[in-house]
């Protein structure tokens, strides 16, 4: 009877410890090994980056088959969960995929409205370079035609102050530091693939930098053509004001008084300030049969028809332009009309003698 129990129990325990043995392997199984292939290929396919939860689930699996043989060697829970890892890598590599696919069509969008942004800024700089030099002429302009005036008429006394026509200088630098961020951007999507979030976020901030520039590049057109609006009405203001200081101190119209002649007239330093243009009062004011048609009586009255013969009351319209032709052949007139006499022997002579 001993001999055969020994038997029974030899067989029962070696039973026992096939079972207890089945789940066990002495190496790892090849799924381990697939899923750890698996999790490689997703990190090359960016799913860290752009599936994490995913990729984290996978990465969670995979730890569990390896521990499953590293700490117990257990070969069927090892393969189930190396198996589950590999599916869930394929999941992320397939989301990452899809997300990468998202990223670079908004980093595109992104690029095409900065470009366009950007090129609007340097149109929009252009247009206000060309606005400056426009304004900075009419001021230089505006100030040489005043001058000019003053220089003629020094006894009127008008403002001579004009804004500085300078614009702010620093929308260029700054258009320039947005198409060095631009060109950076593009070189990192050269250089990876799985930095796209950083390309975005980057490219997110370029646009404030071209905004900042388009506004003041706005800011100085605006205050540029308020100074060319400002220029305009000030010269016309200041050519008005400089036309009534003429008119006071050089009245376009003369009454005759008694004893007055074209000589004096012209003599006076309210009209010509030199006698020998007293041609120009006459040729102003000269009797044609032409002109006499269309005028009243009244009017006819303040033509010339004899520049020695003139009349207390006549209203003589005196000519401001000063044509410098007209006043040279003023002269020779006056100088030659009577030819070699001397018009100083001749007795009354441009007066009405009364």
């Amino acid at each position: 009877m001993k001999p055969r129990l020994s038997v029974t129990i030899l067989v029962a325990a070696a039973a026992v410890a096939l079972i207890a043995t089945a789940g066990c392997c002495r190496r790892p199984p090849d799924e381990v090994g697939q899923a750890e292939a698996a999790l490689a290929q997703a990190r090359e396919e960016c799913a860290e980056q752009y599936a994490p939860e995913e990729y984290q689930s996978a990465l969670e699996a995979y730890n569990a088959a390896e521990r499953y043989w590293a700490e117990d060697r257990h070969c069927r829970n090892a393969r189930a969960a190396a198996l589950e890892a590999i599916e869930l890598a394929a999941n992320a590599e397939a989301r990452a995929n899809e997300r990468m696919a998202e990223l670079e069509a908004e980093a595109a969008r992104l690029i095409a409205g900065i470009e366009s942004a950007i090129q609007d800024a340097e149109a929009a700089w252009a247009e206000l370079e060309r606005l400056e030099t426009e304004v900075e002429a009419n001021r230089a302009s505006a100030i040489d035609e005043q001058a000019a005036r003053l220089e003629e008429y020094e006894d009127c006394e008008i403002a001579t102050d004009w804004p500085e026509v300078t614009v702010d200088s620093t929308p260029p630098d700054r258009i320039a530091e947005a198409r060095a961020q631009l060109n950076h951007t593009r070189q990192m999507m050269v250089e990876g693939e799985c930095n796209l979030l950083d390309v975005i976020a980057e490219l997110n901030g370029i646009p404030a930098i071209v905004q900042q520039a388009s506004g003041t590049i706005s800011a100085e057109a605006e205050r540029l053509n308020e100074i060319n609006g400002w220029i305009e009405q000030t010269l016309a203001e200041r050519q008005a004001e400089l036309e009534r200081c003429i008119l006071e101190r050089f009245p376009p119209e003369y009454v005759v008084q008694r004893g007055d002649c074209l000589w004096r007239i012209a003599e006076m330093e309210m009209i010509y300030g030199c006698p020998f243009q007293w041609p120009r009062i006459w040729w102003a004011n000269q009797w044609t049969e032409e002109a006499a048609q269309t005028l009243t009586r009244e009017e006819r009255f303040n033509l010339i028809r004899d520049p020695d013969l003139i009349f207390p009351g006549q209203v003589l319209t005196i000519n401001r332009l000063d044509d410098p032709d007209e006043m040279r052949r003023a002269e020779h007139y006056a100088r030659n009309r009577y030819g070699t006499t001397d018009w100083r022997d001749i007795p009354n002579f441009l007066t009405d003698g009364r």
